[in-house]
C-alpha cells in the first residue's frame, strides 16, 4: 500500500509540473505535490500558496512530514526565517521521527544560523533571541543529527557575546573531541572561567578554577598563536588577582592579630606569584615584618 501511495504522489508530481493555480488542487495530497514542484522550481510564494488551499491533517505522518518541509524552506526561502521556524516547530518536535527528520533538523540549523547572522534591521535583538530558539530546538530533538555540534558552537557564541559566560562555557565544554569547533572551544571554555571573575575581593575558588584552566590550554599542543597569546595575557591577569586576593586575606589576619594567618597568606602570594605586582608586594613586607636575617653566631672560645 505503501508503495502505490508513494507512486501515486510522483505521477501527480510529474502532471503538476505543467498545471498552475487556476485550477486549485483538489485535497492535501494534490497540494503537496503541486507544492514540491513550486519548491524544486524556486517559485516559493506558489509553493506556498498551493499548501494554503488544505492542512495536511488528511495526511500520512510521512507526507505530512514533508508537507512541514516544504512550509518551512519556502518560509526560509523568502527570508522568513522565525515565520519558517513557527510553522514546522510543533511537529518537528513531535514528529521527529519520520521519515523527513534529517532535512527538517537541517532546516533548522540554517533558519537558526540565519537568524544568528542577520546584521541589520530594527529586530537584531530579537533575532539573537530567535536564533537561540530555533537551535536549541535541534540540539534538544535532533542530538544525532550531524549540525548538533555546530548549533552548540552558535549558541555558545551567543552566550558569549551577551556575557553569559556560565551557558558558554556549558556550550562549547558538550562540543565533541572530533569537531572541527573543538580548539576554539577548549579556547572559549578557559577564556569564559576567566571572563566570569570579578576581581580579587570575590571567590578565591572561582579564580583558581580559571587559573587551572588557561594552565591546562597553554599546557595543551594547540598552536593558534592568537588563542595562546590571548589566554597567556589572561592568565598573568588571574595570578595577579590571586596574588591580590592573598593579600586581602593576609590584611584581614592582621587586623584580628592573627599573626600567623597573615604571614602564612603573603607568604602564598611571594611564593606561588612572584612576577604579579602583588606578589613582588607581599615579599617586600615579609622582609619587613621579619626583620633583617639573625647573623650567624661566632665561636669566641
Amino acid at each position: 500500500m505503501r508503495n502505490r501511495a508513494g507512486s501515486w504522489l510522483l505521477l501527480i508530481g510529474g502532471l503538476c509540473a505543467c498545471r498552475s493555480l487556476d485550477v486549485p488542487p483538489q485535497n492535501s495530497r494534490e497540494c503537496l505535490a503541486l507544492a514540491q514542484t513550486y519548491l524544486e522550481e524556486q517559485q516559493y510564494e506558489l509553493a506556498l500558496t498551493a499548501l494554503g488551499y488544505f492542512d495536511p491533517d488528511a495526511l500520512s505522518l510521512d507526507d505530512q512530514s514533508l508537507w512541514y518541509l516544504i512550509l518551512g524552506t519556502a518560509n526560509h526561502r523568502l527570508g522568513k526565517h522565525w515565520a519558517a521556524y513557527e510553522e514546522m516547530r510543533t511537529f518537528a518536535i513531535k514528529r521527529q521521527f519520520r521519515r523527513h527528520s534529517e532535512p527538517i533538523a537541517n532546516l533548522l540549523y540554517e533558519v537558526g544560523e540565519a537568524l544568528a547572522r542577520r546584521k541589520t534591521g530594527s529586530f537584531l535583538w530579537f533575532d539573537r533571541g530567535r536564533a537561540k530558539a530555533v537551535l536549541k530546538t535541534l540540539v534538544s530533538y535532533y542530538p544525532a543529527n550531524p549540525h548538533r555540534d555546530d548549533a552548540q558552537y552558535r549558541l555558545g557564541e551567543l552566550a558569549y557575546e551577551d556575557g553569559d559566560f556560565v551557558e558558554a562555557r556549558l556550550r562549547f565544554s558538550s562540543i565533541s573531541v572530533d569537531s572541527v569547533w573543538n580548539t576554539k572551544s577548549l579556547f572559549r571554555v578557559a577564556m569564559c572561567y576567566y571572563r566570569n571573575l570579578h576581581g580579587p575581593d570575590y571567590d578565591l575558588g572561582e579564580m583558581e578554577q580559571a587559573r587551572k584552566e588557561l594552565t591546562g590550554f597553554l599546557e595543551s599542543r594547540i598552536e593558534n598563536p592568537k588563542y595562546r597569546k590571548v589566554a597567556a595575557a589572561a592568565l598573568a591577569n588571574v595570578h595577579e588577582m590571586l596574588a591580590e586576593k592573598h593579600r586581602i586575606i593576609a590584611d584581614f589576619y592582621f587586623e584580628i592579630e592573627n599573626q600567623r594567618g597573615g604571614l602564612l597568606h603573603l607568604q602564598l602570594a611571594a611564593d606561588k606569584y612572584p612576577e604579579s605586582g602583588a606578589g613582588q608586594e607581599a615579599q617586600e613586607r615579609l622582609r619587613k615584618l621579619r626583620g633583617p636575617p639573625t647573623p650567624p653566631k661566632t665561636d669566641r672560645s
